[in-house]
């Protein structure tokens, strides 16, 4: 199964542009991912400008986020003028907000509120953090609910690689084989209609996970199947061995962790490869979104 810039680009997510992890720290992610809200840092770097990424981004993604924050200083970007250009070309299809640290100036907040929303025209807000970590996280979150960026997912899928393999027995044969996707409630698994018969309901006691290093072990439920030309596709839900929904605290933290490092792969793959299209002035969306980012 081949991963595209499309694939990866669909569905809702945030991006914190620039972000001060003294004050907001990327652990927080893990935290909102928990939660099913997709997020993720866009950081400076030598190699890439921060301009072109986020512009990248914003053509790319079209139904994101971006959280800017507008106390970090970057070379040959000032923040006022780049993210007047940004919501005059992007926002009419993607939400732009500022985030800056509470000052002692009278009035600061205001100033912040009338330059972004009343002149530039941001459809996002002006959120202001605080000097307490713990208390970022939920100043954000609550944000991130009053814009419902999880939508009607309630857990963040990951496309699964070659690296991601399954093993289980079913009427005293074993199937093995490549994940389709995953996430923290269910995942997904292609076979011929042939080789695996299964009814919905059915219940597997013992399925082996190996996924990049990580090892689990869960039963699941069949929850739907879908017939194509030469496969079929079955989605299961993750349970305990008395059948109740849900995959056990023993392994969630681990796969939150390791699903949120395998989406992080695919942006940094999406990052570059759409990087060295634009310089070589490839424009054509087709081919943009067709790039193959995981396998």
């Amino acid at each position: 199964m081949s991963i595209t810039v499309r694939d990866f680009a669909a569905g809702r997510k945030a991006f914190f542009v620039a972000p001060d992890t003294s004050l907001f720290p990327e652990s927080n992610l893990t935290e909102y991912f928990l939660q099913g809200y997709e997020c993720y840092f866009v950081e400076n770097d030598k190699q890439n400008s921060l301009a072109d990424k986020v512009n990248i981004i914003a053509s790319t993604f079209k139904d994101c986020v971006l959280i800017i924050n507008i106390d970090s200083v970057i070379p040959d970007i000032n923040w006022i003028e780049y993210i007047s250009r940004l919501n005059a070309t992007y926002g009419k299809t993607i939400t732009i907000c500022v985030t800056f640290l509470k000052k002692q100036e009278k009035n600061y907040r205001n100033a912040i509120e009338l330059t972004f929303k009343n002149m530039i025209g941001i459809a996002g807000d002006c959120i202001q953090l605080e000097y307490q970590k713990r208390v970022n996280v939920g100043i954000m979150l609550e944000y991130l609910q009053s814009i419902n960026l999880r939508g009607r997912r309630m857990n963040i899928r990951g496309f699964c690689t070659k690296y991601y393999t399954y093993s289980f027995v079913f009427d005293e044969k074993t199937y093995t084989g490549v994940l389709q996707d995953l996430s923290l409630s269910h995942f997904s698994l292609v076979s011929t209609e042939e080789s695996l018969q299964m009814s919905v309901g059915d219940v597997i006691q013992d399925f082996n996970f190996f996924l990049n290093g990580l090892i689990i072990r869960a039963s699941a439920t069949l929850m739907m199947t879908r017939k194509f030309n030469d496969f079929v596709l079955y989605v299961f839900a993750f349970c305990d061995k008395d059948g109740t929904p849900g995959l056990s605290n023993r392994y969630k933290d681990q796969l939150v962790e390791n699903l949120l490092k395998l989406n992080n792969n695919y942006l940094k793959m999406a990052l570059e490869k759409l990087m060295l299209q634009m310089k070589n002035n490839v424009t054509n969306p087709e081919v943009l979104e067709s790039l193959v980012i995981g396998q």
